[in-house]
């Protein structure tokens, strides 16, 4: 009996314990952005679409987590990539942040991240100016008014859009493009009262300008208006 126990516990003494290195880790998932490329620029207000890819050479697609940030700034909300590993992400640029990240998360809280610098160009608004009709001419309800505007943007140049309105008839019916000398034009009949005419200009980026002039605007039977 002793000497099987002293055999037992030669055998023991042999066995060497489990290491780290006999246990299977969990790498981390790899997050890559394709697009916009490194030291891209853009302007305010501009549309960026970031696209990327995602892996994990532990967990299938399927079971990742992919979001965007701009700066701390969630872009968009944590979603699962598509079957290739493929995940995309819209940003209205702002002046917020010009760090985009985007980080994947795999089933075991491992994160992978890739970063990208885009350098984002203040977007300055454009002007609006009424030059017809004027607040000194008297208009008669039945006849019609010219209305000219001139809009201007140093960013979109003429690629702008204008709305004429006013406070007793609302939206006029005025082509809404400007042309290639930044005018915007048309003619109108208003019913009688005193108008706020409002000139509103909005350039590509969704900034916006406005200009504004009071109209009189007499009845049908008044012998004495301009136009």
């Amino acid at each position: 009996m002793v000497h099987l126990s002293l055999l037992l516990l030669i055998a023991c003494k042999g066995q060497k314990p489990p290491t780290s290195d006999s246990v299977p880790l969990d790498s981390a998932p790899l997050a890559t952005i394709h697009t916009p490329g490194s030291e891209s620029e853009t302007i305010e207000g501009a549309v960026v679409t970031f696209r990327g890819t995602v892996s994990d050479a532990d967990d299938d697609i399927p079971e990742l987590v992919a979001t965007w940030y701009a700066g701390e700034t969630m872009l968009c909300s944590p979603a699962q990539p598509a079957a290739d590993g493929a995940t995309s992400c819209e940003w209205t640029a702002d002046l917020s942040g010009d760090s985009i990240r985007l980080e994947v998360l795999d089933p075991s809280g491992a994160v992978g991240v890739d970063f990208r610098s885009i350098s984002v160009g203040p977007n300055d608004p454009p002007t609006a100016e009424i030059l017809l009709p004027t607040g000194a001419d008297l208009y008669d309800a039945a006849s019609l008014i010219e209305l000219d505007g001139l809009a201007t943007d140093a960013e979109c140049g003429v690629e702008l859009t204008a709305t004429w309105s006013s406070s007793v008839d609302g939206d006029l019916d005025v082509d809404p493009a400007v042309d290639a000398d930044g005018h915007t034009r048309g003619a109108v009949t208003l019913s009688e009262g005193e108008h706020t005419l409002t000139l509103t200009v909005t350039d590509c980026f969704g900034k916006t300008a406005v200009d504004s002039v009071i109209v009189d605007v007499g009845p049908a039977s008044r012998d004495t208006f301009g136009g």
